[in-house]
């Protein structure tokens, strides 16, 4: 039995802890704190009506509680770490973490099989605990070594990768996300040895020699140890916690890419066939703004093979008299390049099954000249169509939004999301993921109203806005819109709080929210652009947010004779994995000199740095009183 002759316990447990947002591994070190406490407690209390098999009974009960309440975080030793595993130090960090995992198994095994034996003794127990050279104490230690405190460690070898060449390397995950993992996998297995070594200080209570010394330098050392790992997370916390992706290896159309069609497209027509009185007494720029009235030389070849523009025609410039002109056999495209005869080229030339001469021709005192235009004209050629209708997760199964991509469907731009369920401490349910169907309409259908379902861009009316919006803490996105605001298309994010302990969305206190800059926007310099794909160097991201907007336009006439329509669309999946809930969305444009670009969504991830700093140390409370226990 126990023989206590003086006693004081650790009583700052409960009093210091109100700090209820905390991350779950300290939320679960607090509580193995408490569940200590009331242990020795219970252990400084007894008195010779209880028996060594009742205190053996209760403790085990208490440890198995403990042990439930660790399996709400994520046992895989690969969740959330799998980018670090390029890194020379992991294999060795990674083994070790495995056969912390090994021994607590076992544990676990004693725990749910006591007072049975089948194979594992608290002796066995007792030796992977504290053997000198391979126990846990020994393995934690080299692990803390290696990731927290040598010269090129784990998380410094981390900081220099995440600057060098985090974004096209390991964009599954933001850096911070990153960190938050490995501090979570690490910690995890902490716990596990700190919770093996004090139940074996506590099953032997009764048998071994323990001095509070010994008991309080246990304890301390765990804390000490603790405080330390946070305080170097803390400066690494602050790590981006943005997402995007980097331009595809190989660009293929459907799946890494889209692009609007025929929005802006270079045109060549006769000034004859734009003039209302059929006359050519104008010059090619006096045609800034008309439209086409029919072929006057209906006979002429060029009449017969050029595709005519049905609705506006606009910009008209002259060039050359004489031109021998490509017209092109892909749908999309009226023309690969026209050439005039001084040699200079709109276009790039290339074998031409489809050539055609073209010369302006007289009639009567003028002369009628074939003019370079831009042609604005609807049709089942012309994808231009934006969704306007919200994407909304499934709230009332608690679903949050965890990732976003631009996908076309019926020639409908959409914003599709990801959604997971949202539970306790910011984690999501893995097993919930999923892409959200778009809705299945078309610009025809009946019910369908543009401006309300779609929107439809067309000349001066074609403006993307290049937004970041962020959520405060303990709130998430649960949706996204893209909604006109200023006659361009603005992003919306749906923004709902939620419950940190039980991850339960607060529905009631949803809003939307959008960017307002203070200033007015200014508009993205694209000129002189190539088509997108065509470009050979990575392109580069332009921080825009609340200041710019891109307005979609065609390709350079002399590149390309304006005939693709820019920026196109990055439709890549963002997403983090493991999934998390989201703290803001973004619209960006990323692109190179001389080339049109992309416009892209971007991801940030939930600000966990704002719950990690919940700990306080034992040597800054004054609650902790010297313990002094002996035991016969």
């Amino acid at each position: 039995m126990f023989n206590f002759r003086t006693f004081s316990i650790f009583s700052f447990m409960v009093t210091l802890c109100l700090c209820e947002e905390r991350l779950l591994i300290d939320h679960l070190r607090w509580n193995f704190f408490n569940l200590e406490d009331q242990l020795w407690e219970m252990a400084l209390n007894s008195n010779s009506e209880h028996g060594i098999e009742k205190w053996e009974q209760d403790l085990v009960k208490g440890f198995t509680n403990i042990n439930k309440e660790m399996k709400q975080m994520p046992q895989d030793l690969y969740y959330g770490i799998k980018p670090l595993r390029t890194n020379f130090d992991f294999p060795i960090v990674y083994a070790e973490l495995q056969t912390i995992d090994r021994i607590y198994d076992k544990f676990e095994k004693f725990l749910n099989e006591y007072p049975k034996n089948n194979g594992i003794s608290i002796e066995d127990l007792s030796y992977d605990i504290f053997n000198n050279k391979s126990g846990v104490q020994v393995i934690i230690n080299k692990i803390h070594e290696i990731a927290y405190e040598q010269k090129d460690s784990l998380v410094e070898n981390l900081t220099q990768m995440l600057h060098r060449e985090y974004q096209c390397k390991t964009s599954e995950q933001s850096p911070q996300q990153l960190f938050y993992n490995l501090y979570n996998s690490v910690g995890l297995r902490d716990l596990k040895v700190y919770i093996l070594q004090q139940f074996i200080y506590l099953f032997y209570l009764e048998t071994i020699e323990i001095t509070g010394t010994k008991l309080k330098f246990s304890r301390d050392k765990y804390r000490k140890t603790i405080d330390n790992i946070i305080k170097n997370m803390t400066m690494v916390f602050e790590n981006p916690r943005d997402i995007w992706k980097c331009d595809p290896k190989t660009f293929i159309k459907g799946k890494n890419y889209d692009e609007f069609t025929r929005l802006l497209q270079g045109y060549i027509e006769n000034e004859v066939d734009m003039s209302r009185s059929r006359s050519c007494r104008q010059t090619c720029d006096y045609y800034s703004f008309t439209e086409n009235y029919g072929c006057y030389d209906y006979k002429s070849t060029f009449c017969r093979k050029n595709e005519r523009c049905s609705e506006k025609i606009f910009g008209c410039f002259f060039v050359e008299s004489y031109a021998s002109m490509c017209f092109s056999d892909v749908a999309l495209r009226r023309y690969d390049y026209i050439r005039y005869k001084s040699g200079e080229t709109l276009g790039k030339t290339k074998y031409c099954p489809a050539s055609n001469l073209v010369n302006s021709w007289q009639r009567w005192f003028v002369r009628c000249h074939y003019c370079v235009c831009l042609c604005d004209e609807q049709g089942p050629l012309s994808d231009r169509y934006i969704s306007l209708r919200p994407v909304t997760a499934n709230v009332e199964n608690n679903s949050v939004v965890t990732g976003i991509r631009f996908i076309k469907k019926n020639r409908i731009l959409h914003l599709q999301i990801q959604e997971g369920k949202l539970l306790s401490h910011g984690y999501i349910d893995q097993s919930t993921v999923h892409w959200v169907d778009v809705d299945d309409f078309k610009i025809t259908d009946e019910d369908i109203t543009s401006g309300q379902d779609f929107f439809t861009m067309s000349f001066g009316d074609a403006s993307m806005t290049m937004d970041e919006i962020e959520v405060k803490t303990l709130h998430v996105v649960t949706g996204v819109q893209l909604k006109i605001v200023d006659n361009s298309v603005q992003l919306s994010l749906h923004v709902t709080p939620f419950n940190w302990l039980t991850g339960t969305l607060n529905l009631t206190e949803s809003f939307q929210i959008f960017d307002s800059p203070s200033n007015k926007r200014t508009k993205f310099n694209i000129k002189n652009a190539d088509v997108p794909i065509l470009t050979t160097d990575p392109s580069k991201m332009h921080e825009s947010a609340g200041e710019k907007y891109v307005e979609f336009t065609h390709t350079d006439f002399g590149k390309d004779m304006a005939q693709t329509t820019i920026p196109f669309i990055d439709i890549q999946e963002v997403a983090s994995s493991p999934a998390v809930p989201l703290a803001g969305v973004g619209i960006y444009y990323k692109g190179n000199n001389g080339y049109g670009g992309f416009i892209a969504p971007r991801i940030t991830t939930y600000d966990y740095s704002k719950h990690l700093n919940k700990l306080k140390s034992v040597e800054n409370s004054d609650h902790v009183e010297k313990i002094e226990i002996e035991i016969n």
